[in-house]
């Protein structure tokens, strides 16, 4: 699996994401709801996982997977959000 530092939170509504603090991944999931001004964001519940609130100011980093399509367009995020077709 290739990882991406992904710092424009505001545009990772709908997007499954590994959240890292200090290079230590913290958790994965699914980004529910963000911050307008990208400063957060929540992370969808899971299991036994609730859902919970990742802030930048202490630290967190997002990553994001790096899916490999055909074509000219070879790598591109999992999220439309992220690289909305035109």
């Amino acid at each position: 699996m290739k990882t991406q530092d992904y710092p424009l939170w505001e545009l990772l509504a709908g997007a499954l994401v590994e959240v890292r603090q200090n290079g230590t991944v913290v958790r994965t999931g699914l980004v529910e709801q963000v911050m307008p001004d990208g400063s957060a964001f929540w992370m969808a519940s899971h299991g036994a996982h609730p859902r919970r609130m990742f802030e930048k100011a202490e630290g967190f980093t997002v990553c994001v997977d790096l899916k490999e399509l055909d074509g000219a367009q070879s790598y591109r995020m999992t999220a439309d959000q992220l690289f909305p077709l035109t």
